[in-house]
């Protein structure tokens, strides 16, 4: 590179340009690779500056990489965490703007008028903040956001209704009737926050807290994308802040300016990228005034009462925020009753009442506008210093309920954690009751699961391989402890596992069961009835049909609240998370549609994303790693858009170890994506498999859709893969793989219609075929799964335990083969790739000769075309 050039701008003007003569990389797509390994692998800054150097040398002269970090941050416009920074007393009460380091010594005796804390402390004579906060204005990510036309694209084309999502509730009728139907356009949108606190390190005690946001109900699932989800607000450990004023003003006004109705006070003008229909690139749109209204809030328990400013601990809860019920004495600890028999309230809003949880009609619930004068009532002690009320659920007044956010309903804004109420709370309690040791089984009013039973239940579980975790065990059911289990494997043990581990015991055509007693088989039926309702994806023809399904699950629910209030465990298993389950969830449904599409793991997965960015980065302040990476993350994301036409890849994704920064999105699409190098199909394996394949799409396409294929069916061009990545995450692998030998990726589940009904097969993949046509409006892409089909026989099904078709069994010959093809069909069958299922784990019976599959979540989809 020539000497005495400008900074950072050279490389900007030249980012197209060969690194040196000859090189197949560009500038910028090798500042591109380089910062992002240092990113996705968290390096350390001397590490990385080693091995820039190393790299460096490896160059031949004349090479024009940036010689250092710094350079290269220049280069993609890393913004500096200090713009960001903010600071707040230690309690939380007020929050400083951003303030330049140079200038803070005249603020050295900045306090806080609420509680008198200060702003800094001095430490050897320097100034430091008693506590820092990082603040992105959602503003700034609205327009960043915009810059993505993938983006665009999905907000232009939300607000379709759907029975039993958002856009067709009584939820958003009322936010856009009192936003004036501002926000009902094309372009608009409807955002949630999510909150969490957590611990970054392992080996000591530290609470980071963060704050981000997201688009609601996007389509094709495009909310659950971590790419478009914002971080806004992060807070700085050790301890948590007493209260969220100094973090939730700020938000809350940015919040109340992106809102309708006063055009040119509030919004925010954006330019939505597009993309040219004839070659595909990313041009600027018209400018537009955007709007978007706060519409949820996600969180677990404790962190919602941070942002709801209510009481946090569970055991104090008194009363039900939302309800008229209030707790109860159960051997010294607060437990929530009401499922067999009605409870005398004595205190709270519904004091001198008579309270059930099966009472229907608005007599139970707590109104808008009674909790709304509860929060102000206890605002106005807090003012004075005093404790608010006694029994009120309500510490103070949340700014995301002030009068500023004039649509927020005070009980709707809040979404139920279903996942940490149901299970890390409920199911996790069953489930540690059921099979407790020791002095707690001694202790316990539970009834035990038998030895026997258990060991029956053990072996099973031995013989379970996790499939996406190269068949390790899965948790030990029979823990007493649960407290290393995540929310997925809780989910997967009810979905997957537990069918198959506490299936009744064949021997000829007599069965015995192995969960005993039948009070305990009949509660696990009852809350995993109520938990796949909750957790799965339902298709309804009818508003009616949904609230009649989610009535079902509401009534399992109540089942077994009742019976734990009585024989299962004498109240003791009657917790808050229960009530909270059966006073809110329904109620969900009705106002706001189905719950799986609003699952707060889009919060669990941010947090671990921060989480182990920040190990190995420092051993103090981890927050700022954490916002480094932020902003390193969002550049990295802009340059991407910014060259299009360099296609910028990371190394990765050069090397075909991992999908694009944009596969995210197309796993949850309905399409799928095909990982790894792909290869050319031989003709004549293609002669021998496209009159089939031809068959099937003309079956499985939209008739439009097939017309352009058939036309043109010349012109297709043919790949093979190895490998793919299906709708909703789950991994597969194929017999050409040359790894599937020590795991089964290659076993997949595949819908097929016999006699006018949609049935899972068992099917094991051969190879992956991508179909492209070249068009003048971009290339169109189908993707396929070339598969064998195997037979397979229902095992033993239970009401209880389970009650549908969740697993096969492949059957195999006297010398342990797996026999081939039950019908001639089902050889090289095609199957498009969004019409199948990977298992979750594969078992291997007592008899060692067979496998079983359990399809997570499996749905046909559109597949029952399929003939």
């Amino acid at each position: 590179m020539p000497r005495n050039l400008p900074q950072h701008t050279w490389w900007q003007e030249h980012a197209g340009d060969p690194v040196y003569p000859g090189a197949r990389v560009t500038n910028m797509d090798a500042i591109f690779k380089v910062v992002s390994i240092w990113n996705d692998h968290s390096m350390t800054n001397s590490a990385f500056s080693d091995t820039l150097g190393f790299i460096t040398e490896l160059l031949p002269q004349g090479h024009t990489l940036p010689k250092s970090l710094y350079m290269m941050k220049q280069v993609l416009d890393v913004a500096p965490a200090s713009k960001y920074e903010w600071h707040s007393c230690l309690l939380g009460c007020t929050g400083w703007p951003p303030t330049p380091q140079s200038e803070w010594k005249a603020h050295r005796q900045d306090c806080c008028k609420k509680c008198g804390g200060a702003r800094f402390d001095v430490v050897l004579g320097k100034e430091v903040p008693v506590r820092r906060f990082w603040y992105i204005r959602p503003q700034e990510s609205i327009e960043e956001l915009m810059m993505d036309p993938d983006f665009v694209t999905a907000i232009r084309t939300a607000k379709a209704k759907v029975v039993g999502n958002y856009w067709d509730s009584p939820e958003w009728n009322r936010v856009n009737k009192a936003t004036g139907g501002a926000a009902a356009g094309p372009g608009h949108g409807v955002i949630a926050l999510g909150a969490d606190f957590f611990q970054p390190f392992k080996s000591r005690q530290w609470s980071t807290g963060g704050i981000w946001w997201r688009y609601e109900c996007l389509p094709d699932g495009a909310s659950a994308w971590a790419e478009w989800h914002s971080l806004t607000v992060l807070i700085e450990g050790p301890t948590e802040p007493t209260v969220m004023d100094a973090f939730l003003l700020p938000l809350k006004a940015d919040i109340a300016r992106l809102a309708p109705p006063k055009p040119g006070d509030h919004g925010v003008y954006v330019t939505p990228a597009e993309r040219d229909p004839n070659t595909s690139a990313i041009m600027a749109g018209s400018v537009f005034l955007h709007f978007a209204v706060l519409g949820a809030v996600y969180a677990d328990s404790p962190a919602r009462a941070k942002m709801m400013y209510t009481v946090a601990s569970w055991v104090a809860y008194l009363v039900c925020p939302f309800c008229i019920m209030a707790g109860t004495k159960v051997d010294d600890v607060v437990r929530y009753l009401g499922y067999a028999r009605a409870v005398a309230i004595d205190r709270g809003c519904g004091a001198g009442k008579t309270c059930s949880m099966d009472d229907g009609g608005d007599e139970r619930y707590v109104s808008e506008f009674v909790n709304r004068v509860r929060a102000h009532v206890a605002e106005v002690y807090r003012a004075a210093g005093v404790q608010p009320p006694d029994n009120s659920p309500f510490k103070g007044l949340s700014p995301l309920l002030s009068d500023d956010l004039y649509w927020v309903d005070a009980n709707r804004l809040w979404i139920v954690p279903f996942c940490h109420a149901f299970f890390l709370g409920v199911f996790k309690d069953f489930m540690e009751a059921i099979f407790a040791k020791g002095a707690a089984a001694r202790d316990s009013k539970v009834p035990q699961v038998t030895r026997d039973d258990r060991q029956i239940i053990k072996g099973r579980g031995l013989g379970i391989g996790l499939h996406p975790s190269f068949n390790r065990r899965p948790r030990d059911v029979l823990s007493s402890s649960k407290g290393s289990w995540q929310i997925e494997d809780f989910a997967r043990a009810l979905e997957c596992f537990l069918p198959l581990m506490f299936r009744p015991l064949r021997s000829g055509s007599a069965s015995e069961q192995v969960l005993r007693p039948d009070i305990v088989k009949k509660c696990f039926g009852h809350l995993r009835r109520f938990g796949l309702f909750h957790m799965t994806h339902h298709s309804f023809d009818s508003q009616g049909q949904m609230l009649l399904a989610a009535v079902a699950a509401h009534e399992e629910l109540l089942a077994y609240g009742k019976a734990a209030e009585e024989d299962l465990s004498g109240g003791k298993l009657c917790t808050f998370n229960l009530h909270l389950l059966a006073c809110q969830l329904l109620m969900q449904v009705v106002h706001r549609g189905l719950t799986a599409p609003l699952g707060e793991l889009w919060i669990e997965r941010l947090v671990g994303g921060k989480k182990g960015r920040s190990k190995g980065g420092t051993k103090s302040n981890p927050e700022v790693t954490m916002m480094i990476d932020e902003l390193v993350t969002r550049a990295l994301r802009r340059a991407r858009l910014k060259y299009a036409h360099l296609n910028l890849q990371t190394w990765q994704e050069h090397v075909g170890r991992d999908a694009p920064l944009g596969v995210p999105r197309s796993v949850l699409r309905a399409e799928g994506h095909l990982m790894g190098a792909p290869k050319p199909f031989a003709a004549e394996a293609w002669g021998s498999v496209q009159n089939l394949v031809k068959e099937k799409l003309s079956i499985n396409l939209e008739p439009d859709e097939w017309q352009r294929w058939d036309a043109r069916w010349d012109e297709v061009v043919v790949q093979q893969y190895q490998r793919a990545v299906l709708p909703g995450g789950s991994y597969a692998t194929s017999t050409l793989y040359p790894l599937s030998r020590s795991r089964d990726g290659t076993w997949v589940m595949v819908p097929y219609t016999e006699g006018g009904q949609v049935k899972p097969y068992a099917a094991r993949v051969k190879y992956y075929l991508r179909l492209s046509l070249p068009a003048a409006a971009g290339e169109q892409v189908l993707r396929l799964a070339m598969c064998d089909f195997l037979p397979y026989r229902q095992p033993l099904t239970d009401p209880d335990i389970c009650d549908q078709v969740l697993f096969s069994t492949v059957s195999r010959d006297s010398k342990g083969n797996i026999l081939q093809s039950c019908f001639s069909a089902g050889q090289n069958y095609p199957v498009l790739l969004q019409s199948i299922a990977a298992p979750l784990f594969v078992h291997s019976s007592d008899e060692g000769k067979d496998l079983a599959f359990v399809p997570f979540r499996f749905s046909t989809g559109g597949a029952g075309r399929l003939r």
